[in-house]
C-alpha cells in the first residue's frame, strides 16, 4: 500500500527534512529496505533518490566502521541487481 500511494517519495522527503534525526533515518531505512524486497518498489526507490538518501543515513545511524562497510556492501548488491 505504501509503495502504491506515493509513500516512497514521502519517506524520502521525511529523510531529507529530518537529516539529523537518527530515529527518523533508522525507521525510514527499515521501511525502504522492506519495500525494496519487491523489485517494482526497489526501482521506484532508486528513481526517487532513495539510494543516495540511504547512503547518507548510514553515516548517521551506524556507529562502527565495520557496520557501515557491511551495510554499504549489501546496498551495493541490491543496486547491482537493479541495474542488471
Amino acid at each position: 500500500m505504501i509503495g502504491k500511494a506515493g509513500g516512497i517519495e514521502q519517506i524520502i522527503d521525511a529523510m531529507d527534512t529530518h537529516v539529523n534525526n537518527s530515529s527518523v533515518q533508522n525507521m525510514a531505512c527499515g521501511v525502504l529496505g522492506t519495500l525494496a524486497m519487491n523489485p517494482r518498489y526497489s526501482e521506484k526507490i532508486a528513481k526517487a533518490g532513495g539510494i543516495e538518501r540511504i547512503v547518507k543515513a548510514i553515516a548517521l545511524i551506524i556507529e562502527s566502521e565495520f557496520q557501515r562497510l557491511a551495510y554499504c556492501a549489501l546496498l551495493s548488491i541490491r543496486v547491482a541487481e537493479y541495474f542488471e
